[in-house]
């Protein structure tokens, strides 16, 4: 019988996801520099589970903080909800291929995929503020 503190990989990192939303959306009274590393680290967890812990109900989780990530940074719909969308349909063509990439060059592919994600974010948030 499991015990309700055993927990997997998928779990913890869903539960740092869920830690790491918490801290942005409630970032009144944090330091912009704090602010930014729990946003990129955010970022980070959400392209590494979609690429080591793939699997459809990552759309669902996905879609619920893109969302709330929308609606409660820009109060609308919009740059998070689609990127992160967007991201899980390009993984999952490509998904194959990445078995074969040392550890490095999945590394270096998280990092190029988070700068493209946190780009098309910004640029599409200030192009809906015009």
């Amino acid at each position: 019988m499991q015990s309700i503190l055993h927990l997997n990989s998928f779990k913890i990192y869903n539960l740092l996801l869920f830690l790491f939303f918490s801290i942005i959306v409630n970032s009144n009274s944090l330091p912009f520099m704090f602010y930014y590393f729990f946003y990129i680290t955010f970022h980070f967890l959400l392209i590494y589970i979609s690429i080591y812990h793939y699997s459809k109900f990552l759309f669902l989780i996905f879609f619920f903080y893109g969302l709330s990530l929308d609606i409660f940074l820009l109060n609308e719909i919009g740059p998070h909800l689609i990127v992160f969308i967007f991201l899980l349909f390009f993984l999952n063509l490509f998904l194959k291929h990445f078995y074969n990439l040392t550890p490095k060059k999945i590394y270096i592919l998280i990092l190029i995929l988070q700068l493209l994600m946190i780009f098309f974010e910004f640029s599409s948030s200030s192009l809906s503020n015009i």
